[in-house]
């Protein structure tokens, strides 16, 4: 079984109640089983290589925000820059204020 599958039944398995979990386990092959318990847990292999949200957000060009932006109600735009740096916050409104001139 690859990976994804292996992920996926994991995932499964691990989201049932624990009486459930024992039943279906009983269910499965041996090999089957073992496999899936030297799977990884699906949130550490996701993050596995990765750097923080912390460290990488500030290296995201302000422009790839505007778009996702422009379809936003104000109060959740106010939610998704709040974590954005300055410089980043400062950019987008002047690409937003841009675009309200052309479009005035």
């Amino acid at each position: 079984m690859d990976s994804t599958a292996l992920m996926v039944w994991n995932s499964f398995l691990r989201s049932a109640p624990a009486d459930q979990q024992a039943s279906l386990f009983q269910c499965i092959s041996p090999q089957l089983l073992e496999q899936l318990q030297n799977q990884p847990s699906p949130s550490a292999s996701l993050r596995q290589g990765m750097e923080p949200i912390e460290e990488e957000l500030p290296l995201v060009h302000y422009s790839w925000f505007s778009p996702a932006l422009r379809s936003l109600p104000e109060n959740e735009i106010r939610l998704f820059l709040s974590p954005l740096t300055a410089e980043q916050i400062k950019r987008i409104e002047a690409e937003h204020w841009q675009m309200m001139q052309r479009l005035g």
